[in-house]
């Protein structure tokens, strides 16, 4: 008798957490403020990375906000946040991941072939947790990619950590087309041991992206951020050079390279000293009307505009905001 008690109530707990997804599944659909867990629909850390993109796919594709809890999640094909829909992962500030024991709290999303990880569209963004492709034998794809060539890219947002190869993108901001339209790229986050860590790049046409707010800890990347966006926008935060524990370093790229455009640029340049790069910013010849705060910074300029003005107040950076060298605690993953 008490067996049977105990399986009944087993049975009405499982009725009512089946209610419940139910509950937040139609509250979703309604466009209320309340995530749907992924796992409420069969989402597995470890598992199947086929299955697991297909599933994670499906709740981006149906659901405003999205969660993926604790765990790592392997995926096979990009994973495509649409119009307006935020996807959460479960971690803040993630520094720390280890592959083999993720007590970290920490949602990490991590592709098993050479595919962008996750694109963003219209209004969409990805908070928290992390990206990592650190295990990925020639990936050469960017961890998060935005396609403004012919829609339109506005308000998109992003504070998850990306942990690459030399060979690939953290973020990567294309544009190739007719019509399209970037507007307020927001990037709180820290990227680690890319390529480049923010990459920018307009190939033609009448496409046009203004307004790249980046805030970002940036370290061991071949380059921080390159742009050539020809439009403008921010970059500001700490960047971390390279450590010179590598040979694939070239000392030919500047750390921060700005190709046209308007640019503001506020970064504190932590260690460049030992960078293997042989500047820390690199202007090119379209590039108008810099404002560069800093300390230190290494800067080759190429603009040969008369009406083009480069302020560079070294002596009015705030050292309040970061002062202490900070520590990374990234771990091989």
């Amino acid at each position: 008798a008490m067996v049977a008690e105990v399986e009944a109530d087993l049975e009405g707990l499982h009725a009512k957490d089946e209610e419940l997804s139910t509950q937040l599944a139609h509250k979703a659909t309604k466009g209320e403020d309340i995530p749907i867990n992924v796992v409420d629909f069969g989402v597995k850390p470890k598992s199947d990375a086929t299955e697991t993109t297909e599933k994670i796919q499906y709740c981006l594709d149906n659901f405003p906000r999205v969660f993926i809890p604790e765990g790592i999640y392997y995926v096979n094909d990009t994973l495509i946040v649409r119009n307006n829909c935020q996807l959460i992962l479960q971690g803040d500030n993630v520094r720390d991941i280890n592959n083999n024991n993720n007590n970290n709290n920490v949602a990490c999303i991590c592709p098993v072939s050479n595919v962008n990880v996750v694109e963003l569209s219209d209004g969409s963004s990805i908070i928290g947790g992390a990206i990592s492709a650190t295990y990925v034998e020639g990936y050469s794809k960017a961890l998060i990619f935005i396609d403004f060539s012919t829609g339109a890219r506005i308000n998109n947002k992003i504070t998850t950590t990306l942990l690459g190869r030399s060979s690939c993108y953290g973020i990567h901001v294309y544009g190739n087309g007719n019509g399209g339209i970037g507007y307020n790229l927001q990037v709180e986050n820290f990227i680690n041991n890319c390529g480049v860590g923010i990459k920018g790049e307009y190939l033609g046409g009448t496409c046009w992206f203004t307004v790249l707010n980046i805030n970002s800890y940036i370290q061991n990347c071949i380059q921080a951020i390159n742009t050539n966006l020809g439009t403008g926008g921010k970059i500001s935060g700490t960047i971390q050079p390279i450590v010179s524990t590598s040979n694939i370093h070239s000392e030919d790229k500047a750390l921060v390279e700005i190709g046209t455009g308007y640019f503001i640029i506020d970064a504190f340049f932590w260690d460049s000293t030992t960078s293997l790069n042989k500047w820390d910013i690199h202007l090119k010849s379209g590039t108008l009307n810099h404002n560069i705060l800093s300390i230190g910074a290494r800067i080759k300029n190429e603009n040969k505009y008369p009406y083009n003005k480069i302020s560079i107040n070294d002596d009015k950076f705030d050292m309040s905001i970061y002062p202490t060298r900070p520590v990374s605690l990234v771990k091989s993953f």
